[in-house]
């Protein structure tokens, strides 16, 4: 993370109030594929964790790293209990992060935007309305008290149905290293939300294969489909692939829900109870 960027990353939430926790080493890395040390990002996230002043964890940015912390944040659950309830934010890697919550301690979590992504330069991958709007979603999540109604609207039916459950899952190559795992709960009845960047189509099918062998298609109601970039083909296509991939599932199954690697990418509530009617193409949230 550059150091000058941070400001600009971080002015949304300035802007609307918040009062920021930084850590001072939040800029130090150690020059490999890791932001840091596992023993510091493992002391940063505990620290927030169990800070009774904190509301809510935002991940400045994804990349890799916070399921080498899986174990660790077990060990420290069992040693000290759980922690002071709030909200976790992010995506790509803090999938991992989404699902021990979800199964650890039973919290709903926000599938979203990261700081990070808000000081990207202005071009026509990334407008600056489209950067407004995931912005102020993120916003709008955080200061949520219940979240309730149309989350997507328009998506394209794949399979028909409509089915109700927790929403769970977020970007596919994380989801599918982690599902299985003893950190992973159950994910029976639950709604399923896939997105991912730059993996090519044969690299997908073998992740869905791979949770097939596993039973996934055994658990799930539903899946929706968010977006897929940088995979080879056009978005669309890719998308088009995974959707049609997971609905020999024998589940309803809808594509283009706007959240994912892309701009704008909308705030989703993981473990919070939603209804996917994929014959008229909708996903509502219900509510904590």
């Amino acid at each position: 993370m550059l150091a000058e960027r941070m400001e600009q990353a971080l002015r949304p939430l300035r802007e609307a109030g918040f009062c920021l926790k930084i850590r001072d080493d939040l800029h130090r890395g150690q020059g490999t594929y890791l932001a840091g040390e596992d023993s510091i990002r493992l002391e940063e996230l505990t620290d927030a964790l169990y800070d009774s002043e904190v509301k809510a964890i935002v991940a400045v940015r994804g990349g890799y790293g916070v399921m080498r912390l899986l174990r660790e944040l077990d060990a420290r659950l069992e040693r000290d209990g759980s922690p002071h309830p709030k909200r976790i934010a992010g995506f790509s890697d803090i999938t991992t992060l989404h699902l021990w919550a979800q199964s650890r301690l039973g919290w709903a979590s926000l599938h979203s935007p990261m700081p990070f992504n808000f000081s990207q330069p202005i071009g026509p991958t990334a407008p600056c309305s489209a950067m407004e709007q995931s912005a102020r979603g993120l916003v709008e999540a955080l200061t949520c008290v219940r979240p309730c109604g149309v989350v997507g609207q328009g998506l394209i039916s794949v399979s028909k149905g409509v089915v109700r459950g927790p929403l769970t899952g977020g970007n596919l190559s994380l989801f599918e290293a982690t599902y299985g795992t003893p950190h992973v709960a159950s994910l029976k009845g639950a709604i399923l939300f896939l997105e991912d960047v730059g993996e090519a189509t044969y690299r997908l099918d073998r992740m869905l294969m791979s949770l097939e062998l596993r039973g996934l298609d055994r658990e799930v109601v539903g899946v929706v489909v968010g977006g897929f970039t940088g995979c080879g083909g056009s978005p669309d296509e890719v998308a088009s692939f995974v959707a049609e991939r997971v609905a020999r599932w024998g589940v309803p199954v809808a594509r283009g829900l706007g959240a994912g690697h892309r701009f704008p990418n909308q705030t989703l509530w993981m473990g919070v109870e939603h209804v996917l009617d994929a014959t008229r193409g909708e996903l509502l949230v219900l509510g904590t």
